[in-house]
């Protein structure tokens, strides 16, 4: 589970389906961005804890920004913690939805649309993830067509798409740089669809790379869970597994090395393959188990290079709040990387 301030909730990550799987998907028609997940890139989650994003982006240690949540997408719904604003008046006129303008200046001064541009002026990705703790959103679809629409919906809003501009929460000048699943539900009916369908529309931009990703938990390379089905980890750049709230399975635990060596086992049946993320917790609070200092968490990453694990991608973080509490634990884990 990730600890946050959502609701002042707990949200937990989807799970992977550890079914053998055979891609369905025409190969020709997967583009995947490449450049992420060089066995160095350090991804952190942001939006749910204190501290401004402008912040998280200093941080040389950070490559890549997640925000978290959107919530829903039938109909699309955003909180990003504190950073939540207020709705446009386009916005306010559509029924059900929950979206805020980001383009209004916050209290330093900036706009959350601005401080995103220059995060990705300063060469760090920013991405957004969908879902949450399943209690407290709505991650899942009812057919194909729906799945479709929250496709479309995700291109419009945050993309590159141009169907919603009145509609988007950080103006028509950002576009995000992908999108991260953390379906949490058990029900990843049509996610082929909805991945599907967006990653069509990424390929169909030849001017900029996307990316998406997703974050199931540490526990489920073997167990039967299809809120993250294996039939969609082929159009996914990489997988951030969240190693933590599992005394075991999670870094430091007895049974880490058996647990990571078997995802790796799992992504090397796939083709593509995504790159793998060692998923840890940015300090107290983030999580309820597998907590590390700054020097721990450099022996733990240096045991799993050690592994020689075929795809290593990099680090995700939990986030960005808890990590730049976590003293020297941000700079520690890039270091450890390098």
């Amino acid at each position: 589970m990730k600890t946050q301030t959502l609701a002042a909730l707990s949200l937990a990550a989807g799970a992977v389906n550890a079914m053998p799987y055979n891609s369905q998907f025409p190969k020709h028609t997967i583009k995947r961005a490449s450049d992420v997940g060089d066995g160095t890139d350090v991804a952190v989650f942001w939006g749910q804890s204190t501290g401004d994003l402008a912040d998280v982006c200093a941080e040389d240690s950070f490559d890549t920004i997640i925000m978290a949540f959107i919530t829903s997408l039938n109909p699309p719904k955003l909180n990003l913690g504190k950073d939540t604003g207020s709705a446009s008046d386009a916005q306010s006129s559509q029924s059900g939805w929950e979206l805020f303008d980001g383009t209004v200046a916050g209290a330093n001064g900036k706009s959350l649309a601005d401080q995103i541009t220059d995060c990705q002026g300063a060469g760090k990705k920013v991405m957004i993830s969908f879902g949450g703790d399943s209690r407290y959103s709505n991650a899942t679809f009812g057919s194909a067509d729906e799945a479709k629409q929250a496709a479309d919906y995700l291109w419009d809003l945050f993309l590159g798409g141009t169907g919603s501009q009145d509609l988007r929460p950080f103006g028509s000048d950002v576009i995000l740089d992908g999108v991260d699943f953390d379906n949490e539900s058990g029900d990843g009916s049509y996610y082929k669809d909805l991945v599907t369908e967006l990653r069509g529309k990424m390929s169909s931009n030849s001017t900029k790379s996307y990316y998406l990703s997703a974050e199931p938990m540490c526990s489920f390379y073997d167990q039967s869970d299809s809120s993250i089905p294996d039939e969609i980890l082929p159009q996914l750049d990489f997988v951030n597994i969240q190693f933590y709230n599992n005394e075991a399975q999670g870094i430091g635990g007895s049974d880490f090395k058996t647990t990571i060596q078997g995802w790796a086992k799992k992504f090397a049946s796939v083709s593509p393959s995504p790159k793998l993320f060692l998923g840890v917790p940015g300090g107290d609070g983030a999580a309820t188990s597998n907590i590390q200092s700054a020097d721990d968490i450099k022996t733990t990453i240096q045991s799993v290079r050690n592994m020689n694990i075929t795809g290593f991608g990099g680090v995700g973080i939990w986030d960005a709040g808890y990590a730049m509490k976590n003293d020297g634990f941000p700079a520690a884990v890039k270091g450890a990387l390098a």
